[in-house]
């Protein structure tokens, strides 16, 4: 008999509050609670295709706290990184892209915009690096909306928080009363 006291004591503040008050409050920690699940997802997975000089590169978000810059055959560099724990990156330089008709089919001038894509890489790595970071945030960002717009719609499908434990029934609200006369059609 105790326990049920007890419980009933620990509770009551809740049974307290106004069933508006009870959905609002579902619906707030429900909109917290998935948007905050949908941001870790959204972050821990982003991705996206930038250059990196004169490379292509594919930079992915990892869960290792290393900034990892793989160089195909030459190796791989790998520094700790910047980036709030536990977030690192890692950059996969793929070949410098062989486009000759861009460069008016002459391969001199195509070494050319390689050696200045280099000087530039070299001269300003954060031109590079802010390109890489605004692809990387908004591919989380995108993630993120679609993640909580799943995790949202599912929860409403399930017709979870605004009518669980609310009370409900298939009758009228209390509000809503039956008028004492019928209506009757104009004639």
């Amino acid at each position: 008999m105790d326990t049920n006291r007890t419980a009933r004591r620990r509770w009551e503040w809740w049974h307290r509050q106004t069933p508006t008050t009870r959905r609002t409050i579902r619906a707030g920690l429900a909109l917290l609670v998935t948007g905050l699940v949908a941001l870790v997802v959204g972050m821990s997975t982003a991705s996206t295709h930038s250059s990196l000089g004169p490379h292509e590169a594919d930079y992915r978000v990892t869960l290792d706290q290393q900034v990892t810059v793989e160089l195909g055959p030459l190796g791989a560099l790998i520094v700790d990184s910047p980036l709030p724990w536990p977030l690192g990156v890692d950059v996969r330089v793929e070949e410098i892209p062989s486009d000759l008709e861009a460069a008016g089919g002459n391969p001199l001038t195509g070494l050319l915009g390689d050696l200045q894509a280099y000087g530039q890489l070299f001269g300003e790595p954060e031109a590079a690096v802010a390109d890489a970071v605004r692809g990387l945030v908004g591919d989380a960002l995108g993630r993120t909306v679609v993640a909580w717009s799943v995790m949202l719609a599912l929860l409403a499908s399930a017709g979870w928080p605004l009518t669980a434990g609310s009370g409900t029934s298939s009758r009228q609200p209390s509000h809503v009363q039956a008028s004492p006369c019928s209506h009757q059609p104009r004639r």
